[in-house]
Parts: structure tokens; C-alpha cells; sequence
């Protein structure tokens, strides 16, 4: 289990433990833009509104490292023919931005998040040289083991709520997801993207990175 990468469904039965009001359906709105172009899930809500439970939720149902099927038995997606295609059966990056905003307030933050992240997902994949950036490294994996990725990433508008437009870590961010998300081996590296934030308008920016 990593800290990035394959962390398992723990957050999920969290809040499955407590009072718990069903949304698996949106699984199944996710399941059906896997592999597509449209396979870039932007959800922009104020806070409190449940974003980081449906990303825990999504996390848990993919997360191959773990079986999940008892937490979701008793919901909806259960039911939806997509459930067993999908269920626990990708390598899932859940990547929480405002861990490094907290932590980081520097111009040079993209290179700890590029860092953290290649230094976890080489536990995991020990075998494939860690070399490049990350984009690199998860297009050497998934040529090595021809799975790709669910990225989940929340409160992807973090940075640009904590540094100006223009600044280097902007710039940087901006290239980071263009990097990322843009190119031409995205659609060979992640099967799906799910991100989400609390600055709608942000959203019309994202998209024109894609």
C-alpha cells in the first residue's frame, strides 16, 4: 500500500462506517467515459459538499491492491451491469494537491509533487527504472505491464488558489498538466482522470488544457 498509489479502500469504509447517503451511481457515469476522450472527470462544487467522499468512493472501487466489493454490495452500483467489469482492477493514483500547498510555499512546488509521486510509485513498480519525470515513468510502466492508471486527484485548483497567475509555480502547473493530460500517450496511460475543486472558474481553464 502506498501513500500515492494503490492506498486501498480505508478511506472509504471510513465513511462507510458512519451515516453514508448513496452516490455509487456516479461509478457507473465514470465507468461509461473510461477509455474515451471524454474520459476527464472535472467536478467543481463549494466546499462540504461531498467531493473528497465521492473520490474515496471511486478510489475504493477501482484500487486493484485491495477488495472492495463488500463496502459496495449493498448499493446501487451493485446492481449496474458495469460493476464487475470495472470493480478493483486498475493501479489508482489519488494525488490530494493541498498536501503539497501546506507544505510547500515556493515557486519550485511542482518539482516536489512530481518527486513524491515517482519516488512512490517506484515502490510498486520497482523493476522499471525510475528516470525522466513522471509522465515518462507512467508511460514506461504501463509499455511494461499494459494496465493503465485511474488518476484521481482532489483539490486540483489548490495551487492556483495559492499562486498567482503568471508566477513560476503557475507555469509550471499549467505545463505539468498539459504534460500529463495532453499528450499523445494519455490515453495509453490512464484509463480515466477524476479531479475536483472549489473554483468553477478554473474549469473553463482545465479544459483547455485538454
Amino acid at each position: 500500500m502506498g501513500v500515492y498509489i494503490n492506498i486501498g479502500n480505508a478511506g472509504f469504509q471510513r465513511v462507510r462506517n458512519d451515516e453514508y447517503v448513496d452516490k455509487s451511481g456516479l461509478i457507473n457515469i465514470v465507468n461509461f467515459s473510461l477509455f474515451m476522450e471524454r474520459r476527464f472527470s472535472c467536478v467543481s462544487r463549494s466546499r462540504r459538499f461531498g467531493k473528497l467522499v465521492a473520490a474515496k468512493m471511486l478510489n475504493a472501487y477501482y484500487d486493484q491492491s485491495c477488495d472492495s466489493r463488500h463496502l459496495f454490495a449493498d448499493l446501487e452500483i451493485a446492481s449496474d451491469p458495469s460493476f464487475e467489469k470495472h470493480l478493483n482492477k486498475y493501479p489508482v493514483i489519488f494525488l490530494d494537491l493541498t498536501n503539497f500547498t501546506t507544505r510547500f510555499k515556493d515557486d519550485g512546488i511542482m518539482e516536489h509533487v512530481q518527486k513524491e509521486l515517482k519516488d512512490d510509485i517506484h515502490k510498486a513498480y520497482a523493476d522499471i527504472p525510475l528516470k525522466d519525470d513522471l509522465m515518462a515513468y507512467l508511460i514506461r510502466i504501463t509499455d511494461a505491464t499494459q494496465q493503465p492508471f485511474i488518476f484521481i486527484i482532489d483539490e486540483w485548483d489548490a495551487i492556483c488558489r495559492e499562486f498567482k497567475t503568471g508566477t513560476h509555480a503557475m507555469d509550471e502547473y499549467v505545463s505539468w498538466l498539459r504534460r500529463m493530460f495532453k499528450g499523445s500517450n494519455s490515453p495509453q496511460v490512464f484509463a480515466g482522470v477524476y479531479m475536483t475543486g472549489i473554483l468553477p472558474s478554473f474549469f473553463s481553464v482545465f479544459i483547455s488544457f485538454i
